[in-house]
Formats: C-alpha cells, sequence, structure tokens
C-alpha cells in the first residue's frame, strides 16, 4: 500500500484472539518496502551474474571438450586424405579419450593392411608387366606364326 510518496507492506491483525467476541478493531502494522525491494534487486542481480558466469563456463567447457574430441577425428580424416593420395605408410599417433585411441589404433591396422596389399599388387603388376614384355618380345622376334588353343 502507498502512503505519500513511500510504499508498505501491510497486514491486519483482530485484537483479541476469540472470534466470537466482537473487536474493538484491528492492529495494522506496516513495514517499508524499500528495504525489501533493494534485497530483490541485489539477489536478482547475483542470479543474472551467476548465470552468466556459468554460461560462460558452460561455453568454455564445450569449447574444450569439442576440440578435444574433434582433433583426433581431424587427424584421421587428414591421414585418410594422405593415404588416398598415395602416402601409404601413414599413421596416426593414438591420443586423447579411450575411444579416440581405439579408433586410431583401428585406422593404423587398416592402412598397414592397405598397405600390404598396396605393396603386393605393386609387385604383382610389375610381374605382369615383365612376363607381357617377356612375351611381347618373343612373339615380336617370331618368323613362325604362333596358334593358341584349348581344350575344346
Amino acid at each position: 500500500m502507498e502512503l505519500g510518496t513511500q510504499e508498505y507492506v501491510g497486514a491486519t491483525f483482530p485484537l483479541t484472539s476469540n472470534a466470537n467476541l466482537p473487536s474493538p478493531g484491528r492492529l495494522i502494522l506496516l513495514e517499508s518496502w524499500a528495504p525489501t525491494e533493494a534485497f530483490i534487486d541485489q539477489i536478482r542481480w547475483r542470479l543474472l551474474w551467476t548465470g552468466a558466469l556459468v554460461f560462460a563456463f558452460g561455453v568454455g567447457a564445450s569449447l574444450i571438450l569439442s576440440r578435444r574430441m574433434s582433433r583426433p577425428l581431424r587427424q584421421i580424416a587428414e591421414a585418410a586424405g594422405e593415404i588416398a593420395k598415395g602416402r601409404w605408410d601413414r599413421r596416426i599417433s593414438p591420443t586423447g579419450s579411450a575411444e579416440a585411441v581405439a579408433m586410431a589404433d583401428a585406422f593404423n591396422d587398416m592402412t598397414q593392411s592397405l598397405s600390404h596389399w598396396h605393396d603386393e599388387a605393386r609387385q604383382r603388376a610389375e610381374q605382369l608387366q615383365a612376363s607381357y614384355q617377356r612375351f611381347r618380345a618373343v612373339t615380336l622376334s617370331v618368323h613362325d606364326a604362333i596358334v593358341s588353343t584349348d581344350g575344346n
């Protein structure tokens, strides 16, 4: 309630405790609203700053965790690009969380296997090329007819 230029919080109480008796009047208690309003404003500001700090901490922590988790994945992607360009000996250092280490180990095992099969395919291609060149040299140097037959 307002009295003059100030606001007050008020309450009224009967002067007797017996509800059956006629009451000679009521007791009115007033307390200034200004200290309570200042206290509520102070709590609002503290909550606002606390919320802002918690938000900032949350954003910072999520950025750190995001980078920590995405760095191993970025390394794997970069290594995959290098392998696609022909660098078959590329390996990844297993660092980071347990999942990232497991992925790096699996990736390294995969690239080792691919490297082995790539080397094997290259050696066989070289052998095939050498065999083809021998066959071509023989067929070009022969002056007789060459006939190929099968079982049928």
